[in-house]
Order: structure tokens, then C-alpha cells, then sequence
């Protein structure tokens, strides 16, 4: 083959995975292989979505999941239970001497004060 040409519709394409083809002409054959890489953090069959950890339109948005906090479907942290503040991590697990307002500080109940509600008036 003195000549051979690839004519590949990427839409229907995995990124970043080998795909294996041949092509036969006559007694020869080529056996090829190859892989399709997509610009910036895309990635998925036809470039169509972003790759691992990265969200937006634009894949540009970075999200990983961790000890106190998963990602939302756009990137966004969303706190595991107990964990407060926008990036989780203020920690507060009610009891029953205080309760835990939305940004984590304790609320003393009853009887209970001080910084730890632990001191009984």
C-alpha cells in the first residue's frame, strides 16, 4: 500500500482508547491501530463531554470528591452530612447539648452553654 487514508467520523468514537482496524488490498494487508485525543479536558465518545473531575460546557471546572464533600453534577461541592462552610470543611455532628446551625457553629440547648456547650447553667 503505497497510500492509505483514514476517513474517521469521531462522533462515534471513544477518546483515549485503542481501536484496532485492517485494511486489505489485493495479497497485502495493513493491520493499524490508533487512538483519538480531544482538546483541553474533553473527553468521552465524540470529544462529547469532559474528562474525570472536570465539568461546565467548557470542561474547565475542576471538582474531585473527597473525605467531606462529593461533587454535584456541575462541579459544585456539596457537603457529606456534618460537614459545613463552601468548601466543607467545618465539621459539627449534633448531640444532645447543641444543635448545629446552617454554617456549622453549635447552638446550645437547654441549659447547656459556653463555646463547646459544655457547662450547665
Amino acid at each position: 500500500v503505497s497510500k492509505f487514508v483514514l476517513d474517521l467520523n469521531i462522533a462515534s468514537v471513544q477518546s483515549g482508547v485503542e481501536h484496532n482496524g485492517s485494511f486489505t488490498r489485493g495479497n497485502g494487508q495493513l493491520d493499524f491501530a490508533y487512538k483519538v485525543y480531544c482538546d483541553g479536558n474533553k473527553g468521552g465518545i465524540g470529544c462529547g463531554g469532559c474528562i474525570q473531575n472536570y465539568y461546565s460546557t467548557n470542561c474547565d471546572k475542576f471538582c474531585k470528591s473527597y473525605d467531606n464533600f462529593t461533587c454535584d453534577t456541575n462541579g459544585n461541592h456539596t457537603c457529606k452530612p456534618n460537614h459545613y462552610n463552601t468548601t466543607c470543611n467545618v465539621y459539627c455532628a449534633p448531640t444532645s447539648q447543641y444543635t448545629c446551625s446552617n454554617n456549622g457553629s453549635r447552638e446550645c440547648l437547654g441549659r447547656w452553654t459556653g463555646d463547646d456547650c459544655d457547662t450547665q447553667t
